[in-house]
């Protein structure tokens, strides 16, 4: 009977991520976007394989924790946080959404630019229980670049999870 309940288990939650997968797969493909050059960069490791790049100025720095892992850095105006959950689309709040694929792993980007600033957020569909999101965001319009270019920097080092 415990075997039963744990492969019911299982095939909820490869299932539920088929279908975050589908509708990610359902938005439009993103636009092409102004990045910077991010070869100076530290790379950052997050866990499970996953890691991403941060210029040098950017510092950890103390805040809320996070229920399934996460960190936070910023450097002046712009905050960086790299965060482990369970996402879905529209789990961002009212932004604009689109497709892409990093080094072979899809994502959701979800941006939003308003009188409080600017956000860039990518979902990588890691394809684990836990995948990861890296949302960037400053006050200043001007920081937009580096922003998208950190945001698109997560890339996973080993294969991607059975929950797709």
């Amino acid at each position: 009977m415990r075997s039963f309940v744990a492969a019911v288990a299982f095939l909820v939650a490869g299932s539920a991520n088929g279908g975050r997968s589908k509708a990610v797969g359902a938005l439009p493909r993103c636009p092409s976007v102004t990045l910077v050059a991010t070869g100076d960069w530290s790379q950052i490791q997050q866990g499970d394989g996953f890691a991403l790049r941060l210029p040098a100025c950017f510092q950890n720095e103390e805040g809320p924790r996070f229920v399934h892992g996460g960190h936070r850095w910023r450097c002046d105006a712009m905050k960086v946080e790299a965060v482990w959950g369970m996402w879905a689309p529209g789990s961002f709040g009212e932004r604009k959404e689109c497709r892409m694929s990093f080094a072979g792993v899809p994502a959701m980007v979800a941006t939003a630019s308003g009188a409080d600033g600017v956000s860039v957020l990518v979902w990588y569909l890691t394809g684990t229980i836990h995948e990861p999101i890296i949302s960037a965001r400053s006050s200043k319009a001007d920081d937009l670049p580096v922003l998208t270019s950190v945001a698109y920097s997560g890339r996973l080092s080993v294969p991607r999870g059975p929950n797709r």
